[in-house]
């Protein structure tokens, strides 16, 4: 943008005695779409869960530098090449090396960037008695912890009783000789034989077939009070965490 006097200039209609003149960026600025937070959610102590972040970066002068900061987050990746930006997937690791909630950023700069672009990392660590394997299954005290993860792990639990009706806390039975009627629907694990608290319980469906027809206290009571292993979906059930599609 320039301002002069419109005149003959080389023959041909041009400018000349400018007196002012402003330099006007030609095109878009460089931008980084990234989401605004990660959240890991539970880990295991000692443990490890990772996360891909995807980004997208344009019209980038440079390429992009990658930092984190916070204990327990890491990232292999420092650098984004300016031409592989454009849908860059960053590999984030949660490492918790104790209990407790863990925050960290995730910051991505360079490029010529205006400014940088910052992402929130999130988890909590906690100590797990299991694994969620077969050769260590996780416990009745592991799956409440774990609030409902939503995937499918192997628990272990003593039978201690099931649930008549639609609530835990109203419709639990714990002594089969004084129930009218036995649902043969599903179980209550414990830790231990001889738990009557609902709180203590983790409720476990019973589909129908084979596994309904062998563990149902219904037409088995003499499964109250054996431990039974399990594998099935980490998910709420009746209001609680829970076992379910076994």
């Amino acid at each position: 943008l320039i301002n002069g006097d419109l005149t003959a200039y080389f023959g041909v209609p041009g400018v000349k005695n400018a007196t002012e003149y402003e330099l006007v960026k030609v095109g878009n600025d460089p931008a980084v779409t990234a989401p605004a937070s990660v959240d890991f959610g539970l880990a295991k102590i000692g443990g490890t869960a990772s996360k891909d972040v995807t980004i997208s970066g344009s019209d980038l002068t440079d390429d992009l530098t990658v930092s984190i900061e916070g204990n327990g987050f890491s990232c292999e990746t420092t650098t984004i090449a300016k031409d592989g930006a454009e849908n860059a997937v960053l590999n984030v690791v949660f490492a918790p090396t104790e209990g407790g909630d863990y925050a960290g950023t995730l910051t991505i700069s360079g490029g010529g960037l205006a400014e940088a672009v910052t992402i929130a990392l999130t988890g909590k660590a906690v100590a797990f008695e299991g694994e969620g394997s077969k050769e260590n299954p996780y416990t009745v005290a592991d799956v409440m912890k774990l609030q409902n993860p939503n995937k499918a792990y192997w628990v272990k639990g003593v039978i201690v009783g099931l649930i008549n009706g639609k609530s835990i806390s109203d419709g639990s039975i714990f002594d089969l000789s004084s129930a009218e009627t036995i649902s043969n629907s599903n179980l209550l694990l414990a830790a231990e034989a001889g738990v009557t608290d609902p709180a203590l319980c983790v409720p476990v469906q019973l589909p129908v077939g084979d596994i309904r027809t062998a563990l149902n206290l219904s037409d088995n009571p003499a499964n109250l009070g054996r431990e039974l292993l399990i594998n099935g979906d980490l998910t709420a059930y009746f209001g609680v965490p829970g076992v379910k599609n076994a």
